[in-house]
């Protein structure tokens, strides 16, 4: 019965750490995301103020 019990909690906490770095790696991918579109825009817009004049 506890061997059980500790290899459900075993396998609740290794759920939750593959979750957790799931979570994490998406937030990075949106965040470079997010950061790649705004060098991207800022460079369109930059490159438009300069030489659309």
């Amino acid at each position: 019965m506890t061997m059980l019990l500790s290899l459900t909690l075993d396998s609740a906490t290794d759920w939750q750490q593959i979750l957790h770095q799931l979570v994490i790696l998406w937030a990075i991918g949106w965040g470079l995301r997010a950061v790649l579109m705004g060098l991207i825009l800022g460079g369109a817009y930059w490159f438009w103020r300069k030489h659309l004049r």
